[in-house]
């Protein structure tokens, strides 16, 4: 019995494309089926129920149709033609936010690969920086397509997630962000950081788990002697959560699973003559194990020490300033009790 694989293929719509049709997909999909000996089965954008055209003027309905699709897939195969529109490119991404392995077809000296002269330098065998850091997997026609099907997928190693763009972000700010002076500017971000933050619950559900900042003039006002999320900056982005319990067990001495995020902020201070800016993600958490450092120690300066908060004592503008908004329309959304996991 065939082994049976579903492929979402992006490209082209449009019947002016390359192709001259806008059906192309389902040949392409039976060439490589005889190629690997695959069932391969095509979730084609393109096609509706016969006599039932979608109305493309609903965004939702097209946008949601094709994210289904991609979600469902087993992997998706981008055909990158020269003259691929914004739907192809965006459904790259969209196979990264779902976790998809991603096959990047792409024609030997076309406008995504090849001998190419920029801004004066030239580069051999030069893959767009777009498609090789997005892209699991670049073949050049559908023979290696077929090949990389048979014997590189899945593998699961490989298969990047929408992380791989923070990942990036980092490797830029670390090794070149230094040295690029464009971008010193006092108007433009010169330091960007992630961050995960726990609205950690005790096992009981009575209780939150929340850090406390020291009441000292060097700790920026509106967050001093506030309450405050546990967690912090992330640097493994391939382990985030990992990173996140890592963080909530120094700042608290608690072991915390981060498990449905809620909410995202996002935040500025300025330090030695430098403005960073953190974006952060709020998490509901779990209390898995251990006990409260008590006297907080560690490296945080900026921290006095932790604490369990009955929920029904919980009084939002004891908290930071950045963080009010959104345990606000946390606690007005779960009255009676939001908190069951």
């Amino acid at each position: 019995m065939e082994q049976e694989i579903k492929i979402y293929v992006a490209g082209k719509v449009s019947k002016d494309s390359m192709f001259q049709t806008s059906f192309w997909r389902e040949p392409f999909c039976r060439e490589l089926s005889g190629l690997t000996g695959l069932a391969i089965k095509n979730l084609d954008p393109t096609v509706f129920e016969e006599g039932k055209p979608f109305d493309e003027n609903n965004a939702d309905l097209i946008f949601g149709r094709d994210c289904f699709m991609i979600k469902s897939a087993d992997a998706v195969i981008v055909y990158l033609s020269d003259d691929i529109s914004v739907g192809g490119s965006q459904e790259m991404l969209i196979a990264k936010y779902f976790k998809k392995p991603l096959i990047g077809l792409v024609p030997k000296q076309s406008k995504f690969f090849g001998h190419k002269e920029l801004y004066g330098r030239e580069y051999k065998n030069w893959t767009h920086p777009f498609v090789k850091l997005t892209c699991d997997y670049i073949v050049h026609d559908l023979e290696e397509a077929a090949i990389c099907l048979l014997e590189l997928f899945p593998d699961k190693k490989r298969t990047k997630d929408i992380s791989f763009i923070e990942q990036v972000v980092f490797y830029y700010t670390k090794n070149y962000l230094p040295t690029d002076k464009l971008l010193h500017s006092p108007d433009i971000l010169t330091s960007q950081s992630f961050a995960y933050k726990g609205l950690i619950v005790d096992p009981e559900q009575e209780r939150m788990l929340v850090i406390r900042y020291a009441d000292r003039p060097d700790v920026a006002e509106k967050v001093r002697g506030r309450y405050g999320m546990a967690g912090g900056k992330i640097y493994n982005f391939n382990n985030p959560h990992r990173d996140f319990s890592r963080r909530v067990a120094e700042e608290t001495g608690v072991k915390a699973e981060a498990k449905l995020p809620f909410g995202t902020w996002s935040w500025s201070y300025e330090r030695d003559n430098q403005l960073h800016n953190i974006f952060a993600i709020a998490h509901l958490s779990l209390y898995q194990s251990g006990e409260i450092q008590d006297p907080y120690r560690n490296n945080e300066s900026d921290l006095d020490r932790a604490y369990w908060l009955n929920f029904e004592n919980v009084n939002i503008a004891d908290f930071n300033e950045d963080e009010q908004p959104l345990l606000r329309s946390f606690f007005d959304y779960g009255k009676v009790n939001p908190f069951v996991v």
